[in-house]
C-alpha cells in the first residue's frame, strides 16, 4: 500500500496546478516511499524475505482529474493504511516493532490530517479545477489511459462532501 500511495501522491503533484498541493503531494509522496522502506526493513529483518519485489501497475492509481475525488481517495487510502498497521500492531510483541509501526500509524494520520485541510481549503475557494497538463504531466501520463466513463461523478456534483473538525 505504501509504495501505491508513493507513485498515487507524485503523479497526482505532477498533475495539479495548485503549487501549494503539488508541494503537499509531493512531500507525501516522498514520506510513503519512506514508510514503505521502514516496513521492508522490519520485515527483512524478521523473516529474511525481500518485499521490494511487490509489483505496482498504473491500474492501481487513482487519478481522475478531479482534485477533490483524487484528495478523498488518498485520505482513504492512508486510513487503510493505518488500520493494517494497527493490526500489525497488535499483534506483535515485539517492542521496538511496535514503536515502529506506532511511528508511521502516527504519520499515516498526520498526513491524513493534511489531505483534510488541503480538501477543506479547495471546498472554501469552491474550486474544483481539472487537472491540467504541464511537461512533467505529460512525461508521467503517456501511457495512462483513464478508465472512467464519461461524466462519472456528474451525480455528486451538487452535494460536495466536507470535513468537520
Amino acid at each position: 500500500l505504501g509504495l501505491k500511495l508513493s507513485f498515487q501522491f507524485m503523479l497526482q503533484g505532477y498533475k495539479t496546478v495548485d503549487e501549494e498541493l503539488k508541494s503537499l503531494l509531493l512531500k507525501l509522496s516522498a514520506e510513503e516511499l519512506s514508510n514503505y522502506e521502514l516496513i521492508n526493513q522490519v520485515i527483512n529483518l524478521l523473516s529474511g524475505e525481500n518485499v521490494l519485489k511487490t509489483v505496482c501497475s498504473n491500474e492501481e492509481i487513482v487519478l481522475t482529474g478531479d482534485v477533490c475525488t483524487d484528495l478523498l481517495s488518498n485520505i482513504t487510502l492512508l486510513e487503510q493504511s493505518k488500520s493494517i498497521y494497527s493490526g500489525l500492531e497488535k499483534q506483535i510483541d515485539d517492542l521496538k516493532i511496535k514503536e515502529i509501526l506506532s511511528f508511521i500509524i502516527k504519520r499515516e494520520e498526520s498526513f491524513s490530517q493534511e489531505l483534510r485541510e488541503e480538501f477543506n481549503k479547495i471546498q472554501r475557494r469552491k474550486v474544483r479545477e481539472e487537472y491540467k497538463t504541464n511537461k512533467e504531466a505529460r512525461i508521467c501520463f503517456s501511457t495512462i489511459k483513464p478508465k472512467l466513463k464519461e461524466n462519472a461523478y456528474e451525480e455528486f456534483k451538487n452535494t460536495p462532501p466536507t470535513f468537520r473538525f
